[in-house]
């Protein structure tokens, strides 16, 4: 009796044991899920955080793109690693930048030209800041200052434009922007007539997201570019005006040129105080 008594507390010690063990198994499984579902809801926290910018138009439209992307970049990444050849982060970044399958309808014109300068009016503002997530980026050739139809797709494949513009995000054809061989710097305070050369050492690629296909953003939520401070937000008017400077910048094909932006709020006879945001006047040079 006594053997028996002893043989059934020890088969009840095992049998708690092995309940406790299955009950830590389950609660680690649990907790893993919810770190994921918590993951997730971080992502949301980040469009929220880009709709809450406001840009007179657009920070606001490009954060929610970004936020966007941040949100889908972890499972965009993990899921390209072995898909037949394609480019790292490819789905991450069409994430993060919103590809349109349509070729913009935005204008382009040469506003003016006099002794190799060029005033060029861009409508990148993509059908206002409710309509931009619908809407592509208009991308322009900037040795004839003119519009390249591609859509946003055809864009990441094409080297046939040198810049890509959408509400208030710019970028160049070059790393994470495209197959081209652009990039750009920023001259902070130089007057446009200043700057009559570069060096192209100083010149930086597209990078918008990491090697781990995390996406690079500002305090706005905005995917970062090589024109990222291009502007600076007025709260009390709640519109933009260009940051004191000239941009140097490759083309696609090499070819180097000067741009300052005069205005966010252009028209295409050249004035520069519209009403509507997205619509720039450029003047570019030949460097």
């Amino acid at each position: 009796m006594r053997k028996y008594t002893a043989f059934l507390g020890f088969f009840l010690l095992v049998a708690a044991c092995s309940s406790d063990t299955d009950e830590a198994t389950s609660d680690g499984v649990a907790n893993q899920t919810a770190a994921g579902s918590g993951g997730s809801s971080n992502g949301s926290g980040g469009l929220g955080a880009g709709n809450g910018g406001s840009d007179g138009g657009s920070t606001g439209s490009g954060g929610s793109s970004a936020g966007a992307g941040g949100a889908s970049s972890g499972s965009g990444g993990s899921g390209q690693a072995g898909s037949g050849g394609e480019p790292p982060c490819t789905e991450a970044l069409a994430s993060l930048l919103g590809h349109v399958d349509k070729v913009s309808e935005g204008q382009v014109l040469v506003v003016k030209e006099e002794g190799g300068v060029r005033t060029l009016y861009v409508d990148a503002s993509a059908g206002g800041q409710q309509a931009a997530p619908e809407n592509p980026r208009v991308y322009v050739e900037l040795a004839y200052g003119k519009r390249v139809d591609v859509t946003d797709p055809q864009a990441s494949k094409s080297d046939a434009w040198d810049l890509a513009l959408k509400r208030a995000l710019i970028f160049t054809n070059s790393g994470d922007g495209g197959p081209g061989g652009g990039g750009a710097v920023f001259l902070p305070g130089k007057t446009f007539e200043q700057v009559t050369s570069a060096n192209t050492e100083e010149l930086s690629e597209e990078a918008f997201v990491s090697e781990d296909c995390i996406p690079h953003l500002d305090q706005t939520q905005t995917v970062q570019t090589t024109f990222t401070g291009w502007y600076i937000y007025n709260e009390a008017t709640h519109k933009l005006s260009p940051t004191p400077g000239v941009f140097v910048v490759r083309g696609s094909k090499g070819a180097l040129y000067k741009i300052e932006i005069l205005s966010y709020y252009g028209e295409p006879d050249g004035s520069t105080d519209g009403m509507s945001g997205g619509r720039y006047l450029l003047r570019i040079a030949g460097l």
